[in-house]
């Protein structure tokens, strides 16, 4: 039912405090594209659906039916050390890392990454991969 997946995008925007402005920018449209879709007068292409659930950090099956996947793929996409901050990869044949792994994550995007560095010991050690989810909110 068409309606269904309105209703989980209605409930994400709330439950990330984001506006359907804000959204629709995120997601690389004019600023009125997700109230025209939530107002029902227009029917999004399945492409667009994916660039909107990917702006909320969900899964395009996951707003469309409502499930998450049992596993997802995950790209490791950078590497993590003390403090706040991390680093994405770079794209040179010495950055030694996984591409994706497995695994099961709900509430955002999932990512991974790659601790570099010794000063996280004894909690985490160089090498060690981190996995969380990545959720788009009002001050992300």
């Amino acid at each position: 039912m068409a309606e269904d997946w309105r209703t989980r995008l209605r409930t994400a925007i709330k439950e990330r405090g984001r506006n359907s402005k804000e959204l629709s920018r995120a997601a690389g449209f004019g600023e009125t594209y997700v109230r025209d879709i939530l107002e029902g007068g227009h029917e999004p292409s399945a492409k667009a659906l994916d660039r909107i659930a990917g702006a909320l950090g969900m899964s395009l099956p996951e707003l469309w039916d409502g499930e998450v996947p049992l596993y997802q793929t995950v790209p490791v996409i950078g590497c993590i050390s003390a403090g706040e901050g991390w680093s994405p990869f770079g794209d040179t044949k010495s950055d030694e890392h996984p591409e994706e792994i497995e695994i099961r994550i709900e509430g955002g995007e999932p990512v991974a990454l790659e601790v570099r560095g010794d000063s996280m010991e004894p909690v985490y050690r160089n090498g060690d991969v981190l996995i969380g989810a990545k959720r788009v909110g009002r001050h992300a």
